[in-house]
């Protein structure tokens, strides 16, 4: 009894499909390469206002309004 053996021949074609695939790996590799993107969550993308001086023009700070001024005076 004679063993059937089947041989493949690749075609010019599947040579072609080897090769986009290909390209489309190495393309996919340098992409997964490269640093993650910043998806800007837990980034301070300002300074924040300085907090050392409490004293405004209103008032000396302490939550008392300062008397009026009178014109007569």
């Amino acid at each position: 009894m004679p063993i059937d053996r089947h041989v493949h021949h690749p075609l010019p074609i599947d040579a072609a499909h080897v090769k986009m695939a290909r390209d489309a790996i190495s393309e996919a590799l340098e992409v997964l390469r490269q640093p993650p993107p910043d998806s800007f969550l837990g980034r301070e993308t300002y300074k924040p206002f300085p907090k050392g001086n409490t004293e405004n023009n209103i008032g000396d700070g302490n939550g008392v309004s300062p008397q009026a001024l009178l014109r007569d005076e």
